[in-house]
């Protein structure tokens, strides 16, 4: 399991800045794991709770049905917008 930390500092005033975390620390799983739970829900049509299963037992990722909801949506989202332009480009050929 891989674990985020940011660094922090004060300035002479007083003020406290703090780094950015990366995007795979806000949601939980990077780019490829989402990917990946994406198709298992998706293409192979494992439910929420299976897939949740299969990543925790097969790839040590500690997973829950939350979890796979979020990173299905997060695919759909990236996705709807390459869709719509084929769905726009299909029938004119």
């Amino acid at each position: 399991m891989y674990e985020h930390r940011v660094f922090g500092a004060a300035c002479a005033c007083g003020h406290e800045n703090w780094a950015s975390f990366p995007a795979e620390a806000i949601y939980g799983c990077g780019p490829r794991l989402t990917a990946l739970t994406a198709q298992l829900s998706g293409r192979y049509r494992l439910s929420r709770q299976v897939t949740a299963d299969r990543l925790s037992e097969v790839l040590g990722v500690p997973t829950c049905k939350g979890t796979v909801q979020a990173c299905c949506e997060r695919v759909s989202y990236a996705l709807a917008e390459p869709v719509d332009e084929v769905a726009a480009a299909l029938p004119a050929q």
